[in-house]
């Protein structure tokens, strides 16, 4: 039963990335014909794949709150790619992510499609240029997402805020909004800090079979109540993350 699962769970991913991708490449030059928002228009196929995918995955998702109404910026903790399909298949929008995630495999062809910024976080000459590239969405009237602790972790705590992405915001005094991520599996399944969460030195395609052998999990997004303003963008990160830890609880083991 397992190896159906996974089978059904990947041919749906290798037929509907592709065909979604061709969707949004080949709508956009007809999109500026008309006059159309590029980044609307990305935004909203990227969020109808995700819907499918989250559905193919086995993902029960349960929200609280209301998700902020566009344009926005939001923060969340980052646990899993997963997080992406999540949060894409409740609302329109687009990400800033690592470098390396255009060239993964099944889910690496369709992010860059759906207008997510890529940032080397290796290099701080790429910063200004990815901040500069935020501007793009968000003055389109698109949300963006951010995830300001850099890399996933395994759902234990919350970590720092890096603050960097956030200056934009700080420089604007625009309105920051927050989400709180978690998983759970059922019994007698991987926990889901194994087995969906994504971090340490874990490889990719083993963790995502192991992801696809899941019957179902279980994914639970908050939504904070307020924005956060300030002018500093690192009390500004200091302040986010506090509101995150607020809500937050660990992922089981």
């Amino acid at each position: 039963m397992r190896l159906i699962r996974v089978a059904f769970k990947m041919t749906v991913i290798v037929f509907t990335t592709p065909v979604t991708w061709l969707v949004i490449t080949c709508g956009l030059p007809f999109v500026r014909l008309l006059g159309g928002s590029v980044p609307h228009w990305r935004a909203r196929i990227f969020h109808l794949w995700a819907r499918v995918i989250a559905r193919a995955l086995g993902m029960r998702v349960t929200v609280e709150g209301k998700p902020p109404s566009s344009p926005f910026l939001l923060v969340a903790n980052h646990l899993s790619y997963v997080d992406v399909v999540l949060l894409v298949s409740q609302m329109p929008c687009t990400f800033v992510a690592r470098a390396d995630l255009k060239d993964w495999p099944l889910f690496g062809p369709m992010v860059p499609a759906g207008g997510t910024l890529f940032l080397n976080r290796d290099r701080k000459r790429d910063i200004p240029r990815v901040i500069e590239q935020l501007k793009v969405p968000y003055e389109a009237g698109v949300g963006v997402v951010i995830f300001p602790e850099g890399t996933s972790s395994n759902g234990e705590t919350v970590p720092p805020f890096r603050s960097s992405l956030l200056e934009p915001a700080a420089q604007g005094r625009f309105p920051v909004y927050h989400a709180v991520i978690r998983y759970e599996t059922p019994a007698g399944q991987p926990s889901a800090r194994q087995s969906v969460c994504w971090w340490g030195s874990m490889e990719f395609l083993p963790h995502l079979i192991g992801l696809f052998g899941l019957p179902r999990f279980d994914a639970s997004l908050v939504f904070g109540r307020e924005p956060i303003v300030r002018g500093d963008r690192k009390q500004l990160a200091t302040e986010l993350r506090e509101a995150v830890k607020s809500r937050f609880r660990p992922v089981p083991e």
